[in-house]
């Protein structure tokens, strides 16, 4: 019986030892770089930590940083001439308007970003920004005043770690709501 539980101790003290990195988004960017150059014998560079190709969500700003610190290493500045329709997906709302606005004539316009699909790494504030934009529209802002906004959250922001931040639940008035009779004895 002692010998399981040596086995699991074992197991134990080199999974607490390991340090985990997570790519999600700017904020694990900017932690995994900081975790590479706090140890710079680990083995995991900054190179490693500024591999944009394994986040979730990027910055445009960290990601044209990174490009510019070293002309020999393959990566160039994104502009709207060289942005990929995946990476373009991987960009915040006022990035993704900042590669549309760039030039006139490219292949960036305002009909790039009006899907789901391609809020996958905005915020909720990103969100709200763009839907406050055209009251006629089928994007309704989000300030979880009925129970449409729980799923509109989760239908968005799903993907992203981070949507919704602390400050966006300022009007949060759901506690005040009752479901209906017909939606209690419909989703039973």
């Amino acid at each position: 019986m002692k010998y399981p539980l040596i086995f699991l101790l074992l197991i134990g003290t080199a999974t607490a030892t390991y340090d985990f990195y997570y790519y999600n988004n700017e904020n694990d960017l900017h932690y995994n770089v900081a975790q590479a150059l706090y140890n710079p014998y680990d083995g995991y560079d900054v190179e490693d930590a500024a591999d944009f190709d394994r986040y979730e969500c990027i910055s445009l700003d960290d990601y044209n940083y990174y490009a510019s610190l070293d002309s020999y290493d393959g990566m160039d500045e994104l502009t709207a001439r060289n942005i990929d329709s995946e990476t373009f997906d991987k960009l915040r709302y006022e990035d993704q308007l900042s590669i549309i606005n760039q030039k006139s004539g490219d292949k960036w316009d305002y009909n790039d970003i009006n899907d789901e699909g391609d809020m996958e790494c905005w915020t909720l504030k990103d969100y709200n920004k763009y839907s406050s934009q055209d009251k006629n529209d089928e994007w309704d802002e989000i300030y979880f005043h009925d129970f449409d906004d729980l799923e509109k959250v989760n239908e968005i922001g799903i993907r992203r770690y981070g949507f919704i931040e602390p400050d966006d639940l300022a009007e949060f008035d759901l506690q005040y709501t009752s479901p209906s009779y017909f939606d209690y004895y419909y989703y039973r």
